[in-house]
Order: C-alpha cells, then structure tokens, then sequence
C-alpha cells in the first residue's frame, strides 16, 4: 500500500511542477488589457498622457478646447473610481461652451487613441438659442443637465 501511495505522491508532485508555470501564465489578450487598463488609468489622472491623447487625435482641429477636454476627463476619472463607467476606454464629451450649429460631441477611445464619433448634438429646450446658457438637473426642467 505504502508503495501505491509514494507513487501517486510523485505523479501529483510531477503534475505540479509541469503544470505550475501555466498557473501564472496569462492568455496574450489578458496582458493586453491590463496594459491598456493601465493607459487608462494613467490618461485622466495625467496632464502629460492625456495632452499626449489630445495632442495626438488633434483634438484642437475639430474644436474640442484642451480645458474642456481635461475637465472631461478628471470627471470621467471619478465615476470609474466609483464604478459609474461601462466602457473603461471610451469618454463622451459634449462642448456646451461651443454653438448647436457645430458638431460638438466626441466620443474618444483613450486606449487607442482614435476619435470615434465627432456630431451634432442638440441641447434642452430651455437652455438657451445657439448656445446653452442655462442647465438644470431637475426632472421636466427641459434644461440640459451640465455635468455626468
């Protein structure tokens, strides 16, 4: 019997020490986005990452202002933190500072850098004529709810 059990000692021990390098093994796409999780965490919390992503996308060409963009960005970091965001690369962004006759929404993929979606979005009835000049977050307010 003592025969039978040394033996099955070694072939669990063998199975161990073959088997215990992919115990640690990550699969190549769960390094891939702890890195890009990484990037994301360091974009908003980051003057110079999040100047590298506006400065990159060329974000004052199509007429987000960088104050805007930063600002986005530190709100953004706090409804992560406090687990309010789905898509961890991607921030939205509407520009109120900036007329309805412009294409002011921007939707960002800050993990590989690229502007998603640049459009026209409209603001509350009651906000103001061409630009938006008054917000409200109370329910049939018909204002636009500044903020997150």
């Amino acid at each position: 019997m003592s025969f039978l059990r040394e033996m099955m000692m070694k072939k669990a021990l063998l199975l161990v020490v073959l088997f215990y390098p992919l115990l640690s093994w990550k699969a190549p796409g769960s390094v891939l986005r702890e890195e890009k999780r990484a990037v994301v965490n360091n974009t908003a919390g980051n003057p110079g990452v999040s100047g590298l992503v506006y400065d990159s996308l060329n974000l004052e060409q199509y007429g987000l202002s960088r104050r805007v963009f930063d600002l986005a960005l530190k709100g953004w970091q706090r409804l992560r933190a406090y687990g309010r965001v789905t898509r961890e690369n991607v921030v939205s962004i509407v520009d109120f500072s900036q007329p309805s006759f412009k294409k002011r929404l921007y939707v960002i993929d800050l993990v590989n850098p690229r502007l998603l979606f640049n459009t026209y979005v409209a603001h509350g009835r009651r906000s103001g004529k061409e630009v938006a000049t008054r917000f409200s977050n109370r329910p049939r307010s018909l204002e636009s709810s500044v903020g997150f």
